[in-house]
């Protein structure tokens, strides 16, 4: 019987499982891969974010019999998580993922729950100093020094501002266009960007979307797509709020780098990523406070250096 190990890249919106068989205890082949709903559980409640992991990871293993493999360990990096004290919903998430069919009549695997921003410093350092800085939909980093002390930098979420990510981007479009249908703001294209991105017959009506029962920050945060939209059509107001995020994430990396006493550095996420206009700014701002800091992209993705961590510390 395959022996698997998982791996989860558990964001705001999005989740991504990796499904590796062990191979020698130390090595393994990967089997495939899934995609979920957001697993965020501090925003969401823990049964959805929990339901959208196992979406993934069936989908991960779907390529196997049932009765060809036992899931032994997953590790989940998850936006929910800062490593650095509890968080509500943990038990309960962990508890609906292991209760699940899906391990009916087996052993219950071992189940790691990291934060994204440890699992991407992972990937980028294999436990070795350095720092990585995430911005998504949410915006975290972490710092290692040489001794293997964790720093965090950021992730308070979205409540307290999410500064740096594609929330406070959305956040700050929003704002910015509300501002200029009050007329109390700057005239900005933001404000057609907003009627069409929602399809609204009138500005009021967000407020139908925004404070609907079922409302999840990821219906905000697709927003930050059309700010960067406008921005590239030289958007003065867009231009002006991804400027200050670039600024906001340049000074989070000083931080990182001054914490971790290491030049290694990594970005990562979806607005480091899609937007070169940010990542550009970014990279000229660096280069003022941190001049032998190069960013670099991880060479393996988030799930990916769940597996090799599940692989680590497996209880199979």
């Amino acid at each position: 019987m395959k022996k698997i190990v998982i791996g989860i890249d558990g964001g705001g919106t999005r989740t991504t499982a990796l499904a590796a068989s062990v191979i020698n205890g130390n090595k393994y082949e990967n089997i495939g891969r899934g995609v979920g709903g957001g697993s965020n559980f501090a925003s969401d409640t823990p049964e959805r974010a929990a339901s959208n992991v196992l979406d993934a990871i069936k989908e991960a293993v779907a390529s196997l019999d049932n009765d060809e493999y036992v899931i032994t360990d997953i590790a989940i990096g998850s936006s929910a998580l800062d490593d650095f004290g509890e968080v509500a919903g943990t038990d309960e998430f962990v508890k609906q993922i292991i209760s699940s069919s899906l391990f009916e009549g087996k052993k219950i695997p071992n189940v790691m729950c990291k934060s994204d921003a440890f699992m991407a410093l992972f990937a980028m350092t294999k436990g070795e100093s350095g720092a990585i800085l995430i911005s998504g939909t949410g915006v975290m980093g972490m710092a290692c020094d040489k001794n293997g002390k964790l720093y965090p930098v950021s992730g308070w979420g979205d409540r307290l501002g999410d500064e740096g990510s594609g929330y406070y981007i959305a956040f700050e479009g929003m704002k910015a266009a509300l501002r200029a249908f009050d007329g109390i703001g700057e005239k900005t294209s933001l404000c057609d960007a907003m009627m069409d991105h929602y399809n609204l017959s009138s500005p009021r009506n967000i407020l139908d979307i925004i404070y609907a029962p079922d409302y999840d920050k990821s219906v905000l945060a697709s927003f930050s797509k059309r700010v960067s939209e406008e921005a590239a059509k030289n958007d003065a107001v867009a231009l002006s709020i991804l400027d200050r995020t670039a600024d906001i994430l340049a000074g989070l990396t000083h931080t990182l780098v001054s914490l971790s006493g290491s030049d290694i550095f990594g970005m990562y996420g979806s607005i480091f990523k899609n937007d070169k206009y940010i990542r550009d700014r970014f990279t000229v701002k660096l280069k003022e406070t941190d001049p032998t800091v190069r960013p670099e992209f991880p060479t393996v993705s988030a799930e990916e250096a769940a597996v090799e961590y599940a692989m680590r510390n497996s209880r199979g």
